[in-house]
């Protein structure tokens, strides 16, 4: 089993992305420059506006740079999220999820903790697409044979409807993801991952108040333009998977180490098998 999948700095051997709205969106798409910051209707455009311009000036990239973009970039990205004026970080957790290989478990346990382990907030329903989210980010085919360790990044606009809320979710999976060696397909194996959340409650009213500022500094773009800038595009030859898993081959291959080491290889060779 491999150890534990820790959250550190900048350690990340591949980022997968996606941005998602969770809830409506009501905004003109006419609209721009200070009407978007300004008038209630645009409040999701003007904040998919924000976050994507905060993406952009950190060089957080997903749609652009794919697997190959800085793990350094994220961290700038969350810290700039920290650092606005309107967002305010209301929540954050990090819980264990002890995986077994399935993806389908993966998403149940990734639910699970939303639902019932971190308390919703009322007015802030569990969207189960969220969960769900999360097929989306993994890999079928590992691009590189050093990305291991991935971080799978969730940037979640959520609006409820009938309220002028808004709020940032962000939902972070780290975890090892590994090669079949006979069919070079990616798996997840067995381990004890980890998810991490933080909520940014947004002040919509220093929004509208400073809405000509905002104008001034931030290009404003609809909010499928926002999403889609966030949101790891697949490789070419290496596409990501919807409804598959990825493990189905993890008993054989647990049998072949198994078999690696009973006809008396080296114990630093089986070592290494296990990564």
């Amino acid at each position: 089993m491999h150890s534990t999948a820790v959250l550190a700095k900048d350690r990340f051997d591949a980022i997968s992305s996606i941005g998602y709205l969770s809830g409506y969106d009501v905004s003109d798409p006419e609209a721009h420059g200070s009407d978007v910051f300004y008038h209630r209707k645009n409040r999701v455009s003007a904040v998919a506006s924000i976050v994507q311009h905060l993406a952009n000036v950190s060089d957080y990239r997903p749609a652009e740079k794919s697997l190959d973009i800085d793990p350094a970039s994220f961290t700038r990205f969350f810290g700039k999220l920290v650092q606005f004026p309107a967002f305010k970080k209301t929540e954050h957790q990090i819980v264990r999820l002890s995986l077994k290989g399935p993806v389908d478990q993966l998403v149940e346990e990734i639910q699970y903790i939303l639902k019932d382990v971190i308390d919703p907030v009322e007015d802030y329903p569990v969207d189960p697409q969220i969960a769900e989210n999360f097929r989306r980010l993994l890999p079928r085919y590992l691009q590189n044979k050093d990305q291991n360790f991935w971080l799978l990044n969730q940037v979640a606009i959520q609006k409820v409807r009938y309220f002028d809320k808004l709020r940032i979710e962000l939902t972070r999976v780290t975890l090892w993801i590994k090669e079949n060696k006979k069919t070079s397909l990616a798996y997840i194996p067995e381990q004890e991952a980890t998810l991490s959340r933080d909520v940014f409650t947004v002040d919509t009213e220093w929004i509208t108040e400073h809405a000509e500022e905002l104008a001034k500094k931030i290009e404003t773009v609809n909010v499928e333009q926002a999403l889609s800038g966030l949101t790891t595009k697949a490789p070419r030859r290496e596409g990501f998977v919807d409804d598959r898993s990825l493990c189905e081959m993890v008993e054989e291959e647990e049998e072949e180490e198994e078999e690696y080491a009973f006809f008396g290889r080296s114990r630093f060779n089986l070592q290494k098998l296990r990564i």
